[in-house]
């Protein structure tokens, strides 16, 4: 089970934020939407992009991000707020993950940066972009390890490319689709019928 956990954090702990702290049962500020993301990761001159689509209801608290191999459908994760859960579609398993609370898309709030590395200029506010149609505040945060920008809206990070120190890959996830108050069925955020459950 660790390669799952591995893969939920490796798209989540970059702005992941518990949803107990977005404060009175909203992780965004719209209530549902379906967004269509394409993501591109280049090591050296290779480049290989997919397609994520993220679904959410209940402003956030609902999640459904799915992952695409071309046009098949490889994997889902699905929340409530409080359950988690990886689908493998191909093997028609659901694996029950113990870190709910961080939710599965990536929230971002300017408020929720440590003053510290504000003044520090590790985290720096960007002029504004357009993503998607949506106009978005942008971000710089840096480290040691590398550069991050960020474009959100409505707290909900429609934009982000990873640039490590390095400079041997380049990590860019861009928001191409955003239907707002589009209709999700309830099913959309529960394991399917039909797939073996799997519990750490």
């Amino acid at each position: 089970m660790k390669r799952y956990h591995a893969a939920f954090f490796a798209f989540t702990l970059a702005c992941a934020v518990p949803l107990a702290a977005a404060g009175e049962g909203k992780k965004y500020d719209i209530e549902k939407a379906v967004i269509t993301y394409e993501n591109s990761n280049t090591l050296e001159k290779f480049t290989k992009t997919n397609r994520v689509i993220l679904s959410f209801d209940a402003y956030g608290m609902k999640e459904c991000r799915e992952t695409f191999d071309g046009d098949r459908l490889k994997e889902s994760f699905i929340g409530d707020g409080t359950t988690l859960w990886l689908l493998i579609h191909a093997k028609r398993t659901a694996h029950l993950l113990k870190n709910a609370n961080v939710g599965i898309g990536e929230r971002f709030d300017w408020n929720d940066v440590p003053e510290r590395d504000k003044e520090a200029g590790r985290a720096k506010q960007l002029p504004d972009m357009m993503v998607a149609g949506k106009r978005c505040a942008a971000f710089e945060l840096a480290d040691e390890s590398g550069t991050t920008t960020i474009a959100a809206w409505n707290r909900i990070v429609l934009f982000k490319r990873e640039m490590p120190e390095c400079g041997c890959t380049d990590n860019v996830l861009k928001a191409v689709k955003v239907e707002e108050n589009a209709a999700i069925a309830p099913e959309k955020f529960q394991p399917p019928a039909g797939y073996a459950q799997e519990r750490d």
